[in-house]
């Protein structure tokens, strides 16, 4: 049987490299994002994850892992930039192992990158005034740690190759989510 994270990884990959390269995606990355694109930025990201976290955080995970939250430091970042709450129709409830590990995955993956974005975010003198930027510090302090803690559960999953399929379907459909919301704040 395929390795679960191989497949996730593979299965996903263009949308997360269609999601890199976007050009708001590379306006932080070169330091020119400016202070309404960064606002554009955490709306795009506050709205993928009220669809989509839907449902993990309370999800019956076996053993010690747990999903961790991001939208409490989005909601920071929300308060702080003056932004109002989105009205969203979040994702149905997982139903499955498969389905809720392949959307914890991509939020953890993506969460890796923490630090690397906020060094280039305080960088930027343009967003001076939108600092300290909580959603990125809370994925510089917790993102790494979350993501081995992931990638230690994943290793203990037992999947046949249809709850394999369930779970990169369900990766592919938040990476989904997050392109069409992001279609508006993209580019």
């Amino acid at each position: 049987m395929a390795d679960l994270l191989e497949q996730l990884r593979t299965g996903t990959r263009p949308l997360h490299d269609r999601l890199d390269g976007a050009a708001l995606s590379a306006r932080v990355m070169d330091g020119t994002l400016s202070a309404e694109d960064y606002r554009r930025l955490i709306d795009w990201q506050l709205h993928a994850h009220l669809v989509t976290e839907h449902g993990l955080l309370g999800f019956a995970w076996p053993g010690d892992y747990r999903y961790v939250s991001r939208l409490p430091a989005l909601l920071a970042e929300m308060t702080h930039l003056g932004l109002s709450m989105p009205n969203v129709e979040p994702l149905a409830v997982p139903r499955s192992m498969a389905e809720a590990t392949g959307r914890a995955y991509v939020w953890s993956v993506l969460r890796s990158v923490g630090d690397m974005i906020l060094g280039h975010l305080r960088g930027n003198v343009a967003l001076r005034d939108c600092g300290p930027f909580p959603f990125y510090d809370f994925q510089r302090r917790e993102g790494l740690a979350q993501w081995r803690k992931f990638v230690a559960f994943a290793k203990t999953l037992d999947m046949d190759a249809g709850a394999q399929e369930t779970c990169v379907a369900a990766a592919k459909e938040v990476f989904g989510v997050f392109a069409s919301v992001g279609e508006r704040s993209l580019d």
